[in-house]
């Protein structure tokens, strides 16, 4: 009977624990997508701004317009969802940079793909790639650009 019950209190403190650190993933992920939903909002304001109003190629207003809105992306990020980072501000953002170089790359290669060749309209074929590519993007600035936990 009594281990039984040490069992059963073992259990419930492991399961609490489990629910703890996945509801600190979760919500951790979710500020990430929180931050983001502004960075990219602005994103696709550029994008449209530097297509419709200013008259750019798409390709060429997407990269100016993830370039800046990557800079707010960054801030956000470091401010409020990875407040733990292990790295400094500026060692992050140089590598904050080199990561969305990659990112404007892929990007482009995307909407390329989208728009040229399936003929998608390029702020729906912008939606779609963001979709794409979110999750590496979570992953690649966790890891690496804060050097944090997933918790």
């Amino acid at each position: 009977m009594g281990f039984k019950m040490g069992a059963e209190i073992i259990y419930k403190e492991n399961f609490h624990y489990f629910i703890m650190v996945i509801r600190g993933k979760v919500l951790k992920f979710l500020k990430y997508i929180l931050a983001g939903s502004f960075q990219f909002i602005g994103d696709l304001f550029l994008l449209w701004f530097f297509t419709e109003v200013i008259g750019l190629y798409y390709l060429i207003s997407a990269s100016i317009g993830v370039s800046i809105s990557s800079l707010i992306g960054y801030t956000l990020n470091k401010k409020y969802v990875f407040k733990k980072s292990k790295r400094g501000f500026f060692e992050g953002f140089s590598i904050f940079l080199m990561i969305t170089t990659g990112k404007i790359f892929a990007i482009t290669a995307f909407l390329f793909l989208f728009v040229s060749i399936l003929q998608i309209n390029y702020l729906i074929a912008r939606i779609i790639t963001g979709i794409i590519i979110v999750l590496l993007m979570y992953i690649l600035h966790t890891k690496v650009t804060y050097k944090t936990d997933f918790n």
